[in-house]
């Protein structure tokens, strides 16, 4: 009998029957989540490095491999740019806690080598957008429209230039004619010349190039990856006979939906005749004024001010007689009738879900800085006509980046324009706006290209919006992200779960949203 044994048996026993119920129980929790319940899993993003967190819980479910994995990266940019190697990142491991997958929320085009560097993947297939022509003119070459390279990943010894001190720093290497180029990617030098940039209007003023070659030897090589670019025409014939993807890969499949096109955010506001200079001094302001916590925060902060700029268009209509001329000799006025009715909705609003304290920048709120903010604000857009300021209302504002994102919690939880990264002198990325027309072709050769019998299912799909960082053209992206989880649904006869990030911009139902006021 169990009570006649020894204590020393009776406990290994009870270790036993905990492990074997524990056990039970996790496989349980596996399959309720997905691991085990048939469906795969289609997660809808908002910028594209908040994949990682959804790759690395297929992952913990079992449904992909630690290492080996195949992505196929249906995107209008590469994303092949390199981490940063900060603090918690894993190092060439797969992340042990939330700490580690939280530093590699970095950046939108830097998630992929960092999924690489922890061996999450063997091969990388960028199937990339007829439209963009630069794509072309880069690989002047290749007449099949069709590469493939071993990109490697690494890390290397580099002596800062303000600390003096040597760090790691991430490094990657191509292999060519049977050499290996190596590099690494110099962030301060790239952003040091993009405010030098923005500050001369000079789009030559800034590096295309981010990367630094260094001595192949330097770059301690830790894992490697086949990379294949196809253009999308031509990943449909390759699709079909199987030469992309073998039979039996455990597969991740990732669509950005800016695969369709890509717009600058900024250019309805530049064709509407408002000055950059006098965005960017909105910019400021709004982000004196208000430090959203969260994207309740986020949509809270452009129902105010879109109600602010819809105050101000009342009283500049008044002023000048529904001319459509700005405020003209009429902003003093403006601004006293203006600023009084702002401070009273900032005051009565009845906030529900979090408070309104906690959505303004710290010590503004406490040395009533919002009115004094509020007025210059006022100033700035009381020189605008009716008709920029409604074009402005119709824009909104949004954070700068994803709360998911690592630099949000370091002091990046900033509140601009919503006219996301791409600025009217941003020499860097390829413009592109599709019509009707070209976003239904372009929805059938996706179709051909996913619709193949050659390989198995996916065992996870992520779609990337790209709308608060300004890419995927907002008049169309409705319409895009529906043609695309209608391809995906119906590509396989397994079935499919839709998961919904809980940061996108504009909740599951997108941007622009119900705004309430």
């Amino acid at each position: 009998m169990f009570w006649r044994l020894g204590r020393r048996c009776r406990l290994l026993w009870s270790i036993v029957i905990v492990t074997v119920i524990l056990t039970g129980l996790w496989f349980m929790i596996l399959s309720s989540v997905g691991g085990g319940s048939g469906k795969i899993t289609v997660a809808v993003v908002e910028e594209h490095h908040e994949v990682l967190r959804y790759w690395y819980e297929a992952v913990n479910k079992g449904l992909l491999a630690e290492q080996g994995n195949i992505l196929i990266h249906v995107d209008g940019h590469s994303d092949n740019a390199p981490p940063e190697l900060i603090e918690d990142f894993p190092f060439f491991h797969r992340p042990r806690n939330s700490k580690e997958l939280a530093a590699m929320l970095q950046r939108n085009d830097a998630f992929i080598l960092g999924a690489i560097s922890t061996g999450l993947f063997s091969s990388w297939v960028w199937i990339w957008p007829s439209w963009d022509k630069n794509n072309e003119q880069e690989h002047p070459n290749s007449t099949l429209w069709y590469e493939v390279s071993e990109t490697d990943v690494g890390w290397f010894w580099l002596k800062s230039a303000t600390t003096r001190e040597i760090e790691k720093k991430f490094c990657m290497c191509e292999v060519e004619n049977g050499q290996r180029y190596c590099m690494y990617a110099d962030y301060d030098h790239f952003e040091s010349s993009r405010q030098k940039q923005e500050t001369t209007r000079d789009a030559k003023s800034q590096s295309d190039d981010i990367f630094i070659p260094i001595p192949a030897s330097h770059c301690h090589i830790k894992n490697s990856v086949t990379f294949y670019q196809v253009r999308d025409d031509v990943a449909v014939r390759m699709m079909k006979d199987g030469s992309l993807v073998k039979p039996g890969s455990r597969l991740v499949l990732d669509i950005d939906e800016d695969y369709y096109g890509c717009e600058s955010g900024a250019e309805v506001l530049l064709n509407s005749g408002i000055k950059w200079d006098l965005v960017q001094r909105i910019d400021d302001l709004v982000s004196e004024m208000i430090c959203p916590l969260s994207v309740y925060h986020e949509q809270e902060a452009d129902g105010l001010l879109t109600q602010l700029i819809a105050i101000i268009v009342e009283q500049c209509n008044r002023a000048t007689s529904n001319t459509g001329n700005s405020c003209g000799d009429t902003v003093p006025q403006i601004v006293d009738g203006v600023v009084p009715k702002f401070m009273k909705i900032v005051q009565n609003e009845p906030y529900t879900k979090e408070p309104i304290s906690e959505m303004f920048c710290s010590e503004q709120f406490k040395h009533n800085g919002i009115k004094y903010t509020a007025k210059k604000l006022v100033k700035h857009l009381a020189k605008l006509t009716a008709a920029q300021l409604q074009t402005l209302r119709s824009v909104g504002f949004c954070l700068i980046t994803s709360p998911n994102s690592i630099i949000f919690h370091q002091g990046g939880n900033i509140l601009k324009i919503c006219h996301g990264a791409n600025t009217p002198f941003d020499s860097v990325v390829s413009f592109h706006t599709p019509n009707l027309p070209e976003i239904d072709e372009r929805t059938r050769q996706l179709r051909e290209i996913l619709h193949q019998d050659t390989y198995g299912a996916p065992k996870i799909v992520t779609v990337c919006r790209s709308m608060r960082d300004g890419y995927t053209p907002k008049k169309y992206w409705k319409r895009i992200e529906k043609d695309v989880l209608n391809v995906v649904l119906t590509s396989q006869t397994t079935s499919f779960e839709v998961v919904y990030d809980e940061n996108l911009l504009g909740g599951t139902s997108g941007w622009p949203y119900g705004r309430k006021h």
